[in-house]
């Protein structure tokens, strides 16, 4: 089976796309052609005499192109629609939403939009993030790719964040829209994350922990797209019509957010909520218990209880356990370390307790949760 994979390979989206193309490649024997030199060589695919494609489109020259093929063809990019090809993609509305309700979770109430003018996902990302967040109005601020990948044009960017109000929180379509607004903060001054937060998707590592604040990021799936798209094409070519059978479009489930300093901040009208909810999240872990952070704010513990219900509709108990395990589930997916070490650096001293209460919170044991989202 001779397939085309046309794409570049030039980013951490299509490392992962290509990934899980090769691993299903290699499982049923695929001859792949591709760009770049681990391929067979391939130059232009008008002329390319194979049996089905699988390809990141991005323009609507490229999209004609495609569409005028004989051939099956497996679009994992989701920017150009068409009906000559299937898709396979992210579950971008989803990815909005995930990111609208991690930054209300945040406190905040002001809410913008930086996205990717006249393309699909870009689009569905912004619908969801206005469902997450439950806002009415969110300002956006849309350019093209190229133009988010060149850092020395901003000036329209610098009148748009300017206009915000502020403190508030911008849900950036990818990272590299997410970095190059860290930059232009930093220049005018504006504090990431006590005024405006940040959000990314991607979770391209080494671009977003060089962001100035590091970059908070939604993490997708992308090595099971490229197998699921390479699946949907074999089902295809076979004419195995329970593979053929599926909708226009397959989605994949993004697989969560890893927070970094660009949105580990909680904001809130009541000062005295918004000090204890980001003491809690920055030393849940070190024993902090109820009667320990009534001190360290100088209250009673009744009047901390009694206002931390009545703003947050949870009790400061509930509140020290889920930054626990939120952190947890930060050391999971970012370090080697076994279950029993990250269950005492998350500041649980029984392992059964901690066991039990991230798969509470996750509905799957912590030894499942890092085979679904850790990397490699």
């Amino acid at each position: 089976m001779d397939i085309a994979l046309c794409m570049g390979i030039n980013d951490y989206y299509e490392h992962g796309i290509a990934r899980g193309v090769v691993r299903f490649a290699k499982e049923h024997e695929w001859n792949l052609s591709g760009y770049g030199w681990m391929f067979g060589r391939l130059n232009d695919i008008r002329g390319w005499d194979g049996d089905g494609i699988i390809t990141r489109i991005e323009s609507e020259a490229d999209a004609d192109i495609f569409a005028s093929l004989d051939k099956p063809v497996v679009d994992v990019a989701g920017a150009y629609i068409r009906g000559a090809f299937h898709q396979v993609n992210n579950d971008d509305f989803l990815t909005g939403k995930k990111a609208g309700a991690h930054l209300a979770e945040r406190g905040f109430s002001n809410f913008a939009y930086c996205g990717v003018e006249n393309v699909g996902w870009s689009g569905k990302r912004f619908d969801g993030f206005r469902e997450g967040t439950g806002a009415a109005q969110i300002p956006v601020f849309e350019r093209s790719l190229e133009w988010w990948e060149q850092l020395d044009r901003s000036d329209s960017l610098n009148d748009w964040l300017t206009s915000l109000p502020l403190p508030g929180a911008v849900f950036a379509c990818n990272d590299t829209a997410g970095v190059k607004i860290t930059s232009v903060c930093r220049s005018l001054g504006i504090n990431v994350p006590e005024e405006l937060a940040i959000l990314g998707v991607d979770n391209e590592d080494i671009l977003c922990e060089l962001a100035d604040p590091s970059l908070s990021s939604v993490q997708l799936d992308c090595e099971e797209i490229g197998y699921r798209a390479a699946e949907l094409l074999e089902g295809l070519l076979h004419r195995n019509r329970a593979v053929a059978a599926y909708t226009s479009e397959i989605l994949v489930l993004p697989k969560g957010i890893l927070e970094r300093d660009s949105t580990r901040i909680f904001v809130s009208s009541d000062d005295l909520i918004q000090d204890a909810v980001n003491f809690i999240r920055t030393h849940a872990h070190r024993g902090l218990d109820v009667s320990g952070l009534a001190e360290h704010l100088n209250v009673s513990r009744r009047t901390l209880e009694t206002r931390f219900r009545r703003v947050l509709d949870t009790s400061v108990h509930d509140e020290i356990a889920a930054a626990k395990i939120s952190l947890a589930e930060k050391l999971l997916i970012s370090t080697d370390n076994t279950v029993e070490s990250i269950a005492l650096d998350a500041g649980f001293n029984s392992l059964q307790r901690f066991h039990a209460s991230f798969k509470a919170r996750n509905e799957v044991p912590p030894g499942e949760y890092r085979k679904r989202y850790k990397r490699g």
